[in-house]
């Protein structure tokens, strides 16, 4: 029987027949390798494999108890657990039999704890960290696994880290596509002198753009950020007030993303107008000639090829932008680097958490890596 081939199949399959097998011997399986490692070792090292015992502050049974070889040698402390639980054999290991206590529900076993019926409650990790953080009148967590206290501590500033790159780069996208498009059209003088005063606009705009990227382009991006915060979105402010609208004082996160946006808006305008005047100009006039208005043209023949085209330094960009988002802690921003400056600080301990704001950096930055390669692959053009 004779073998099919991709010759042979019908003209609609074999489209995708060599996208799929671009996107196995092209994808970097590496980059998926070691994302899954950086998870696993954030769930493993970081996250923490031993369990959290909550106990109650100030409590002098906890004095000198800092990990579970001093509290399994304390035999004054009585430890509560959850029926159930995977970790009643690891109590069971630990501190034995004799000084544990099983409770149906947890808020059973947390009132036990506060009415000094027991000196402990054995939770999960991430679960106990997360819970004594919220609750520090009530209990206080003792483990002798840093990473994980770090980690707790830390990753509360993950949704700002995110929110920033998401809302600062869908904004620099299209500040980027609108000031491409009007640098890759510059004016050009007209023999008719009416037709050249009806380009004075469009010349001031082109200029305008023109100022707009050569100022941000030659700019660092904190000075911009620090320009923005404590400058412009000041003055922004007072005209607001002085026109009766009410404006909360503190706007350090918003200054912080409309400064990355419009700092990113420039570079990506370069990209998008590389792009877009890489486009065969035959083929702008083939549209035109059909009938295709500019924007027509724009719309259904330059931007789907320039995008194609741009894409890779796009996902550079968007990389760049994860990291650049660190800046925004020297406005007192509460992202992944405050957070770890603030718990440093307090604790002495910069190996620690230094090291894990780099493994969370790290993690992020190869995400969305792979993120942008798949995009890429679904957007190849068969054959190329």
């Amino acid at each position: 029987m004779a073998t099919a081939t991709a010759a042979s199949l019908p003209a609609s399959s074999a489209p995708k027949v060599a996208r799929n097998t671009r996107f196995f011997f092209e994808f970097p399986w590496w980059l998926l390798v070691l994302a899954l490692v950086l998870i696993w070792g954030i769930y493993l090292i970081l996250v923490g494999v031993d369990p959290v015992v909550l106990s109650r502050p100030a409590d002098p049974l906890w004095t000198d108890v800092n990990d579970f070889d001093q509290m399994a040698d304390n035999e004054a402390i009585t430890l509560g657990l959850v029926e159930g639980s995977a970790l009643v054999a690891f109590a069971q290991e630990t501190v034995g039999d004799g000084r544990l206590t099983l409770y149906p529900t947890f808020d059973e076993a947390l009132t036990a704890l506060q009415t000094e019926d027991i000196g402990g409650v054995m939770v999960a990790p991430f679960f106990g960290l997360n819970f004594a953080r919220s609750n520090p009148a009530i209990v206080q967590p003792q483990t002798d696994n840093y990473f994980a206290a770090t980690f707790a501590y830390v990753s509360d500033g993950l949704q700002i880290t995110l929110g920033v790159v998401l809302i600062a780069y869908t904004a620099a996208i299209i500040i980027g596509l609108i000031i491409g498009l009007i640098r890759s059209n510059p004016p050009k003088p007209q023999l008719d002198r009416r037709k050249n005063l009806l380009a004075i606009p469009q010349l001031i705009l082109y200029q305008a753009a023109t100022l707009y990227v050569s100022v941000l382009r030659g700019l660092p991006i904190l000075v911009t950020l620090l320009v923005t915060a404590f400058a412009i979105v000041p003055a922004v402010r007072e005209a607001l007030i002085g026109m009766g609208v009410e404006v909360p004082r503190r706007l350090f996160l918003p200054a912080g993303i409309i400064a990355l946006a419009i700092a990113y808006g420039a570079f990506l305008s370069e990209t998008f107008r590389a792009g877009i005047q890489s486009i065969e100009r035959g083929q702008i006039e083939a549209a035109r000639s059909l009938g295709m208005s500019y924007f027509q043209v724009i719309r259904l023949v330059v931007l789907p090829q320039a995008i194609r085209r741009v894409l890779p330094p796009l996902g550079n960009d968007m990389i760049a932008m994860i990291k650049d988002t660190s800046l925004v802690s020297v406005l007192g921003v509460n992202d992944i680097t405050q957070l770890a400056t603030l718990w440093y600080s307090t604790t002495f301990r910069y190996p620690e958490t230094l090291f894990i704001l780099a493994m969370m950096y790290l993690t992020m930055t190869i995400i969305g890596s792979l993120i942008v390669r798949w995009v890429e692959t679904r957007l190849a053009i068969p054959g190329r």
